[in-house]
């Protein structure tokens, strides 16, 4: 009989300290999100689609008055273990997907910095991501805001 309770026990309480890291991850993913999202919605209008096939991406497009839209996927995957965030950042005109700017981010949390894990560049407009690899909260999105507030191509 002590087994069985005990199992049923250790079962709860799994189900509970899963439960609660689910809960934490949606809310730190949710967070994160709604701060990218704050980074482009202050000069441009942004649609923003959820693809629930594919995990928590998020695709941002971002319409400007001369006919170009920059498409922004944000795609965040959370680390367990270390609790931090990895995010992939695609870039690229919707008129070429195929010329794309991409960043790999990793939000540490301790230590309140974006570190660059990966960047792939086909046309590069990022030139402070050259020469850095960390960067505060705010001066990464300092950089963000410069780009997206440019003229609307990435060529």
């Amino acid at each position: 009989m002590d087994k069985i309770k005990h199992a049923l026990q250790s079962q709860q309480q799994r189900q509970s300290q899963q439960e609660y890291y689910r809960q934490r991850r949606q809310n730190h993913l949710t967070q994160l999100y709604q701060e990218v999202s704050q980074w482009l919605t202050t000069s441009k209008t942004v649609e923003t689609l959820t693809n629930h096939v594919s995990g928590p991406d998020r695709l941002l497009h971002l319409h400007y008055p001369n006919e170009h839209t920059l498409v922004l996927r944000f795609s965040p995957q959370w680390d367990k273990k270390s609790e931090k965030i990895k995010i992939a950042l695609f870039i690229f005109d919707i008129t070429t997907p195929k010329f794309r700017t991409q960043l790999q981010l990793l939000w540490e949390a301790k230590q309140q910095q974006w570190r660059i894990t990966r960047l792939k560049r086909c046309v590069f407009r990022f030139r402070s991501f050259f020469y850095k690899r960390f960067f505060q909260k705010n001066e990464l999105e300092q950089y963000l805001l410069d780009f997206f507030n440019r003229t609307g191509t990435i060529h």
